[in-house]
């Protein structure tokens, strides 16, 4: 059954990652997308709230931990953007494998903050990853490193999924007994759905229309659904596999599907890169 969660989860994220290639190709706007998105998922972690009786306890939450919610419910939405426009440019492959390997950032806060210890094996994975994402934003298919504004979207996306990571780690570190991380996830969720409608006001830009509607409803249940997933096969299996699996198998699959189904093309240092990633899971685990 573990394994099954872990396949459902892989295919949740991946689905997520074509969702947000297919609103690209089809000309739909990613903020009203994603809008509907986070309503979706906010609703639905309430809603999971409620079903599992946990308090909110508003009295009881410390102010900081409401300005780590609305701060990161801003950068999940900056996240989703940059990253739909990155599997449209650079494609799903490495624009899922900068997202994954931004598993190195939390990895050296634990080291240099919570005082976690570092063997030889982290070592080795840390430094792959900057080897791999080095390799990876070589988007030009030449010889010789060239770096442009696509580039820029993969270390965005691997930077700034890497610094929720960390703030999440605070909160699992700190706050976790203060509020319920289902209340605490519909905080993030429904930040980014005020922030994305106001940027839609702001724009005179709230005629969606009903393909914008389903896309974001698809992908709130696919980004609900993988996180869950990835907390039940946690439940029966330890973390130093779940999280290495599920992560090259996204890898892989994204890759796998991109080159198949939209013919994503990759130069020879972007799939060294791909490989030496997939190492660098493994080992930052």
């Amino acid at each position: 059954m573990p394994w099954l969660f872990i396949l459902l989860s892989t295919i949740c994220s991946l689905s997520l990652a074509f969702g947000l290639k297919i609103i690209e190709q089809k000309g739909m706007d990613r903020i009203r997308v994603l809008t509907v998105n986070y309503i979706v998922a906010g609703v639905a972690s309430i809603i999971q709230s409620i079903s599992l009786n946990n308090e909110l306890g508003i009295s009881t939450v410390p102010l900081e931990v409401w300005g780590m919610g609305l701060f990161l419910g801003t950068v999940f939405l900056i996240v989703f953007l940059m990253l739909s426009r990155s599997v449209d440019v650079n494609g799903v492959g490495v624009s899922v494998t900068a997202m994954r390997i931004s598993l190195l950032l939390p990895v050296l806060a634990g080291i240099l903050i919570f005082g976690e210890t570092l063997h030889g094996f982290k070592i080795a994975g840390i430094i792959l990853v900057f080897v791999s994402l080095f390799l990876m934003v070589n988007t030009k298919k030449q010889k010789t490193l060239h770096f442009d504004k696509n580039s820029l979207l993969l270390v965005g996306v691997f930077a700034l999924s890497g610094m929720a990571d960390i703030f999440l780690k605070f909160f699992e570190t700190y706050y976790k007994d203060l509020i319920a991380e289902s209340w605490f996830t519909a905080l993030l969720y429904l930040t980014a759905f005020v922030i994305g409608s106001g940027l839609l006001i702001v724009r005179r830009n709230l005629n969606f229309n009903r393909k914008e509607i389903l896309f974001g409803i698809g992908i709130g249940i696919a980004n609900l659904y993988s996180t869950i997933f990835l907390l039940y096969a946690l439940g029966e299996m330890p973390a130093s596999i779940v999280f290495p699996t599920i992560n090259i198998m996204v890898v892989i699959g994204g890759t796998i599907v991109g080159i198949i189904k939209w013919k994503d093309k990759l130069n020879r240092m972007q799939w060294i890169g791909l490989v030496l990633a997939c190492i660098s899971l493994i080992l930052l685990l």
